[in-house]
Order: C-alpha cells, then structure tokens, then sequence
C-alpha cells in the first residue's frame, strides 16, 4: 500500500513539473510573438519616414521589412509592407510593379477585413491610374474608396477619394464636376483641419476656377492656399505650384512683369525643396512667358534648363525601369533553377516508385504481370517527357548562364577601367593636397607670430576650399579664414587663386587694413576670374583680423568681415562676443552698391579670438537637423577658460559626436587665437 502510494506521489509530481514546463514554453512563445509584431511595426515605421527623405533607401527598406513580415507571418505587416513598396514604385513612375504591390495589399486586407486601410489602398490605385492617365479607372477605384471610407467614417479618406475624383473630371474637360468635388473635398478637410491636404485643395478649386474663366475667383483661393502653407509643417514644392498658378493668371491677363516675378519666387522654391519636377516645370512656365514676351534669347535659356531637366527626369525613370527589369530576370532565372530541382526530385521520386512496383509485383505473382507491364510503360513514358523537359530546360539555363558570365566579364572589364581612372584620381588630389599643405603658414611660422593658438582644419574632399593666410605688417600679425565656392577640387583652386592674390595684395602692395585686403581681393577676383554678374559667379567669405599690443595690458584689434564674424571674450568675462562682418560676398556682383567696412575694438590681454568658416555650424547631424551659430556660441562660452590644446580637443570631440552616422557637409576651418 505504501509503495502503490509513493508512485502516485511521484506521478503527480512528474505531471506537476510538466505543466510548468508547458506554461513556460507558451509564455515564451508569447513574448517571442510580442516582439516579432513590435519589430514589424517599428521597422515599418522607419521605412516610411526613410521614403520622405529617399526613395531608393525607403524603396530598400520597405523590401526589408516586407520579407520580415512574411518570415514572422504578420499578415496587416505584409500588407502595409506591400504598401510602402507600391508607394515607393509610384513615386519612381514604374507603376506596373507598384500596381502589383498595392493589388497584393488589397487581397490581404480583404482577408484580415481591415477596412480603413483598404479604402486607402483603393485611393492609392486610384492615383496610379490618375498619373498613367487612366481617368475611367480613377474614378472607379475612388468611388470604392469613398464607399469603404464614408461607410467606416474615415474622413481622411474621404477627401482624398473626393480629390482624385475632381482630377479625373478635370482632365476629362468637365470643369463644372471637377469644382464640385474639389469643393466636397474642402469641406471635409476644413473640419479636420487637416493644413497640408487643405493646401491642395485649395489650389485645385483655383484650377478649376480658372478653367471656368474666374480668374479673380480662382486668385482668391490660390492666396488661401498660400496662407495655410507656411510655417513649420509648409509643404515647399506646393507652395512652388500656387506661385506658378498666379503666374499664370497673370500671364492670362497681360501682366507679364508680375507673372515673372511669381515665375522666378516659383522656381526659387522648386530649387530648394529639391524637386526636380517642380523645378522643370517652374522653367516651363518661364520659357512661354518669355516666348509670348517675343525674347527669344531668354526663351532659349529657359527652354535649354527645362530639356536638361526633362532628360534627367527621364533617364533616371528609364534607370528605375532597367532595376525592375534585371530584378524579374534574376526572379525568372532562380524560378527555372527551382523548377529544374523540383523536376529532378520528382524523377528520382519516379524511380523509387518504380521499384516498389516491381517488388510488389514480384510477390503478388504472374497474375500481375500485365498490369506491372502497364505501369512500367506509363513509368518509362512519364520518365521520357520529364527528361526532355529536363534537357530543355537545362538548354535554356545553359544559354542564360552563358549570357550572365558574358555580362559578368563586360560589368568586371568596366570596373577594373573605373577602379585604375579612380586610383589616378586619388593619386592627383593627393599630390594636389601636398601641395596645398605646403602654401599654408608652417606650424613654426604660426607659433612665432601667434605665439598661443589653435587650428582645425578638416577638408570634405582631401583637398580643401578654405585656408587661412598669416602676414605681418610692422611687427602686428595679420591673420584672414577665407571660405572659396566649393569644395574638394573647384574649391582647391580657388583657394590656390586666392592665396596668390593675397600674397600681391599684402606683401607686394603692402595693403594691411582689413577692409581694404577684402575690398582689394574683390577687385582681383572680378578682373581675374573675368565675372560680369551675369550669374555662375564664384568667390568667398573671409574674415581678416590685425591686432596691435598697447600699454597698460591693453589689445587694439581691427577687424573686416565679407559675410563672416568673429567671436571674442575678454578674461573673466563670462559671454562671448560677436561682431558681424558686411553683407557682402567676395567675387560677387551686386546691383547696389556695397562696401566692407572696418571695425575696431579694444580688449584686455588674455582675450580669447575666434575664427571660422560656417563648415562648423552648417554641419548636421543623422536628423538633418544644423549644428547652428547658437550652440556654436554657447559652445564657445563654455570652453574659452580651458588651455588652447584642451579647447581644440573638445572641439574635435563635439564635432565627431554630433556628425555620427552622416557624412561631413562642407570644409571646416576654425582658428583660436588667445593674446
């Protein structure tokens, strides 16, 4: 009896232990679960934030996390992942593989009944057929938008599917409906406050307007369009598209003068939002305004940087398109390798069911012959038409594999031309650097005259567009930063230009004053450089600094700046000081008339000077986000009390931190002088 309970006590311990076990396992399967929809979600996140900034990165990453989504079987992260990458396909213009990622989407979220998103599924296609001009199909797809988004209350989607609705109208020459849906569209976004939609809105109710023939209607919200599109959340390239719009208005109306002048706003936005689309088009509107104006030689000039543009748009889409291409092929190709294996497992499948047959047949006896006959003749048929396939297709897989080892030698041949011409490069820029390195003041030099001081010098490109230049004029040093137009190569000459011209200004002419070296280098640059203010100017920013040693502990400084500054804290003193240079650009012709002006101060001894090229402040960090003049400043505040070679460190250091993860924008030059 003891013994009978002493093995139940066990049992039940045993099953105990097991049940523990169980609940484990399941516990960690629910996390691992946990964190695998946690992943989806946060690299999904990063991949549409990465498409705001770059398509190819966002177009990479999209691909990543959608392979992710499968592997982990996260059926709404597969189809949001096939979402990004038709969003990205669309932005590129290859809309057949963006077609076929947002048609994938649709399935899936059909299955899982996510009705929002599919309602801005049905929007997207609707804008893909909008842009391939397909209106019938524009139309369709935003009615099954509307239905879904109206029928779940998604208004967000509601005006976009009101939106693509009016495009479609507009483009079939139904201008009355287009106004109409292009007004429900406003209505809708106006009660979200949704700023960014309202600006498209509000620009296309002024399209439609003007089609109606009601210019000053269509100026009205046109000027709407500009007041919601401003300050931080301002959407740059549709703040170009409204300015061109009132061009055109104006132009309508014989207001040529004014219709440039929006023409000219127009394209300075396009160029700096980096849309070269925009940008084309901003120079489309300036040719035929210049063409109605009968000046041909402008006409000709806007007209040749809208073809350049035209063509470079073109040619990167064919370069996207030839991706496509070549990613299809390569799918083809493991598709027949995959196909071909299949086939041999199945052969092999064959044989060893042939064998069974035999063997069974064998037992069973004669009375099976016949039907083994049968068996074997289907068999040996079967096995014939699965080896002329074989041999077919390994025909076909021997051809490709000879014309991708034939487009592997041609790939091969090109990069070792480019690798010799880039090794070439790199040999003349060094020895152009040497070079460089030897018209700077020599370290000696600088500490003889300087006495305490520190430099960081950092160019992008090996070869730098700034350098700094240190003379004397009766025993006071004199001490310039000069920041050439450009960098890396373009930069180095004009630096090299430069220098020669400030070794005719100052040790030759013995011009010393700070403002006359600038206003003497302008001189130069224009004469030499042969510059007519007709644009494509190059030149620099400078800052030039002479100081003179007085009694009583004091410092005279004199000082010219051409768009330049210079920082400076007196002993005990705990704020930094800054005194602007002149708004002027040396090399650069203005309209008005310009003069670099001297300033001059006096300081105690023991005052720290600073001086920098903006390389330092315009520097970013891994958000875009600029170092700036502010915490430029502050930084400054911070480290002026320490020794010289520990404010360079620190220098260093915050520089390093801060660019982690990006590449350096721009030369950097900075010099600190403690007298």
């Amino acid at each position: 009896m003891n013994t009978a309970i002493k093995y139940f006590e066990k049992t039940l311990r045993f099953s105990y232990w097991c049940c523990l076990y169980a609940l484990s396992l399941q516990a960690q399967s629910q996390q691992s679960n946990r964190y695998a929809d946690t992943l989806v979600n946060y690299q999904l996140q990063i991949a549409k934030d990465s498409l705001q900034y770059s398509l190819s990165s966002g177009l990479l990453l999209a691909k990543e996390v959608l392979e992710l989504a499968i592997q982990k079987n996260d059926q709404l992260g597969v189809a949001m992942a096939h979402g990004l990458v038709g969003k990205a396909y669309l932005e590129e213009t290859v809309h057949e593989r963006a077609l076929h990622h947002f048609l994938e989407q649709l399935n899936i979220l059909k299955k899982i009944k996510k009705w929002q998103e599919l309602a801005n599924t049905y929007n997207q296609i609707a804008i893909l057929y909008r842009r391939q001009q397909q209106y019938k199909n524009t139309i369709r797809y935003s009615q099954f938008a509307l239905d879904l988004a109206k029928k779940y209350c998604c208004k967000q989607e509601v005006g976009l599917a009101y939106i693509n609705t009016g495009a479609a109208y507009y483009f079939f020459k139904d201008y009355p409906k287009a106004l109409q849906f292009f007004q429900l569209s406003v209505s809708i976004r106006e009660t979200l406050q949704d700023t960014i939609g309202l600006v498209h809105s509000y620009n296309n109710v002024g399209l439609a307007l003007r089609k109606l023939k009601q210019s000053s209607q269509a100026l009205k919200w046109y000027k709407k369009s500009l007041k919601v599109n401003q300050g931080k959340r301002e959407v740059k390239q549709m703040k170009s598209a409204t300015l061109d719009n009132i061009g055109d208005l104006m132009a309508d109306a014989g207001k040529h003068s004014t219709a440039r002048k929006y023409y000219l706003e127009a394209l300075e936005i396009a160029k700096k939002s980096k849309k070269p689309l925009r940008t084309m088009e901003a120079f489309e509107s300036l040719f035929l305004l210049a063409r109605k104006e009968q000046k041909y030689k402008k006409a000709l000039d806007y007209y040749t940087q809208y073809m350049r543009l035209k063509n470079k748009f073109i040619n990167a889409n064919v370069d996207v398109k030839m991706k496509g291409i070549r990613q299809v092929y390569e799918i083809d190709s493991m598709k027949k390798e995959r196909d071909f294996l299949k086939k041999n497992v199945a052969l092999k499948q064959a044989a060893i069911e042939r064998q069974v047959i035999i063997t069974i047949s064998t037992v069973v006896g004669l009375t099976l012959v016949l039907l083994l006959a049968i068996v074997l003749y289907r068999s040996k048929a079967i096995l014939k038409n699965q080896k002329a396939e074989i041999t077919t297709q390994n025909k076909a897989l021997l051809q490709t594999q000879e014309e991708i080892l034939a487009q592997q030698n041609i790939i091969n041949e090109s990069n070792q031309k480019l690798l010799s011409q880039k090794l070439l490069i790199d040999q003349s820029i060094k020895a152009a650097s040497t070079i460089q390195e030897a018209i700077l003041p020599s370290q000696e030099r600088m500490a003889q005259t300087l006495k305490n001081y520190f430099v960081i010098n950092r160019p992008k490109d090996i070869v730098s567009g700034d350098f700094y230049w240190l003379g004397e004029s009766e025993g006071n040093p004199i001490l310039g930063v000069i920041d050439c137009t450009g960098h890396g190569v373009p930069g180095a000459f004009m630096s090299m230009i430069s220098f020669a011209m400030l070794n005719e200004i100052i040790n030759t002419r013995q011009i010393t004053a700070p403002a006359e070296i600038l206003e003497c280098l302008r001189v130069f640059i224009r004469n030499t450089l042969k510059q007519n203010g007709r644009g494509g100017e190059r030149g620099m920013d400078a800052a030039f600094i002479t100081y003179q040693y007085l009694p009583d502990d004091l410092v005279k400084v004199d000082f010219a700046g051409a768009k330049r500054p210079l920082w400076y804290a007196e002993p005990f003193d705990k704020t930094m000081r800054v005194i602007k240079g002149s708004i002027v650009s040396v090399g650069v012709n203005y309209k008005t008339i310009r003069v670099i002006e001297s300033q001059s101060f006096v300081c105690q001894r023991g005052s720290m000077l600073y001086l920098s090229t903006d390389g330092f402040t315009d520097q970013n960090n891994k958000h875009r986000v600029k170092f700036s003049a502010k915490r430029f400043v502050s930084l400054l505040a911070e480290i002026k009390g320490l020794p010289l070679p520990h404010q360079q460190q620190w220098l260093n250091l915050t520089l390093n931190t801060y660019m982690q993860d990006t590449e350096q924008r721009d030369d950097i030059l900075m010099l600190g002088v403690h007298l």
